[in-house]
């Protein structure tokens, strides 16, 4: 539980300063966030992750978070992210265009030890590719 806690609030942080140093306030993205993926990490873990990102994109007020439903479950179907486990930036810009977004946040966690964990994240603007 407390590793869930330092995952989200890492997320948060990260998102949040992303939020305020990439856009400002009167231009609001749309912002899709993916379910993280990660291999032989429990679905907790990756639960807490996705969720500390959304919560990040909602708090940090410089994006506006796309809301999960039908459109979004379909476009994940879609784009088989779930069964590949490795996401492509063209994927992921494609899956923006699905939904209408203009950023996709995407997570990935990979577990060395049951003590060190690696989180990637990528952030990707469909219209322009990925932040450098």
């Amino acid at each position: 539980m407390t590793k869930q806690i330092f995952i989200s609030i890492l997320a948060c942080t990260v998102i949040f300063l992303l939020g305020r140093n990439v856009y400002g306030q009167d231009d609001k993205k749309t912002v899709a966030v993916i379910p993280a993926e990660g291999k032989s990490v429990n679905e907790e873990i990756k639960n807490g992750i996705t969720n500390g990102l959304e919560e990040g994109v909602y708090k940090s007020g410089g994006y506006k978070l796309l809301a999960r439903g039908e459109a979004f479950a379909k476009a994940l179907t879609e784009m088989k992210f779930q069964e590949s486990g490795v996401v492509a930036d063209n994927q992921l810009i494609q899956f923006g265009h699905a939904l209408g977004a203009n950023m996709v946040c995407y997570a990935s966690v990979d577990k060395y030890s049951d003590e060190l964990f690696r989180i990637s994240y990528r952030m990707i603007d469909v219209a322009f590719g990925p932040f450098s």
